[in-house]
């Protein structure tokens, strides 16, 4: 079984992979047995319906920050997050 950072790092590359808590099939990621982001072309939205709790946020900061230096190195290839939970 994977460690969350590989899990993150799985479905930053979409691919598939499953710790305890966190599950990605390369298009959603899930904590627990909620969807917290989906892949759409090359969108990355961000399921920000209700309070995250601090164990989801540090599941998928990673996440985040692979976006980030992802679009700091590809500036003519980005990454759009959307936070929109009406995706979802």
């Amino acid at each position: 079984m994977a460690t969350n950072k590989e899990v993150a790092k799985a479905f930053f590359e979409r691919r598939a992979a499953k710790s305890t808590n966190l599950t990605s099939n390369g298009t959603v990621l899930t904590s627990y047995y909620t969807p917290v982001m989906r892949w759409k072309g090359r969108n990355l939205c961000v399921n920000e319906k209700g309070i995250w709790s601090n164990t989801t946020k540090r599941q998928t900061n990673p996440v985040l920050a692979m976006v980030k230096d992802h679009n700091q190195k590809n500036p003519d290839n980005q990454i759009t997050v959307i936070r929109d939970e009406s995706i979802f």
